[in-house]
């Protein structure tokens, strides 16, 4: 956590931290309103930036909702690039009696799923509007055949006729990470993660996903409907 002081008064505050081995995520810059644009929300983000190059990281990243303008504006201009557009989705069908039409229930994934799962990640039509990244919470990393294995080992992936589903505990419940699956075969693998919610007791599924149209319009049939947009952007250190 970073402090910007003013005449020795805290007026800002920013936070960063390495989620995976040379790599940054910064998030939470706040300004205090009588303090604003006079750069130091700009010195706040190079001295994060500073902070994660003398630890090692070689690329940062950052999130922004699409329609906060002004920090869009002012990471762009400080050399950030964008890499892509994630979707925050709720579900507004809830905790339901399973639809019948949609076939077949997946199952837990076990490590004998992990070969397929991962050879269908590496060819996935996500991957490119996903800017090779994967939402762990409120932050963005880039996504690894270990982040599959990770989620089949905790429990935490089903897998159905044609794809599989990969979720993680959150606040709200359980939020699904990755839907890696053709448009038809994304139902039954919501509606598996719903049961799970279900069963547990936990609120219905939220999910963040790769703003790609067509998962999007399936999401929507499912009653998984969009809440916040947000850009993810880059900075090589």
């Amino acid at each position: 956590m970073l402090v910007a002081e003013v005449d020795d008064e805290p007026v800002a505050l920013a936070h960063v931290q390495l989620p995976a081995r040379r790599e940054a995520w910064l998030e939470g810059i706040r300004v205090h309103p009588g303090h604003r644009r006079r750069g130091i929300a700009d010195a706040l983000n190079r001295a994060c930036c500073d902070w994660a190059r003398e630890r090692g990281a070689l690329v940062a990243r950052l999130a922004i909702e699409v329609e906060n303008v002004p920090p869009l504006r002012q990471v762009e201009a400080l050399g950030w690039r964008p890499l892509a557009e994630w979707v925050y989705l709720v579900d507004r069908r809830g905790l339901e009696r399973a639809d019948p039409q949609l076939g077949p229930a997946p199952r837990p994934a076990t490590a004998d799923d992990l070969p397929a799962m991962v050879a269908a990640w590496d060819r996935s039509a996500l991957r490119a509007p996903a800017g090779d990244l994967l939402a762990i919470g409120w932050l963005w990393r880039r996504m690894v055949a270990e982040d599959v294995a990770a989620g089949v080992m905790a429990g935490q992936a089903v897998v159905g006729a044609d794809g599989f589903a990969l979720f993680q505990p959150a606040d709200e419940g359980v939020r699904i990470a990755w839907l890696e699956a053709a448009p038809a075969h994304v139902g039954p693998l919501v509606e598996a993660v719903r049961r799970r919610a279900r069963d547990e007791g936990r609120a219905p599924p939220s999910a963040m996903l790769p703003a790609d149209p067509a998962l999007l319009v399936t999401c929507a049939r499912l009653g998984l409907e969009p809440e916040a947009w947000l850009r993810v952007f880059g900075l090589e250190l």
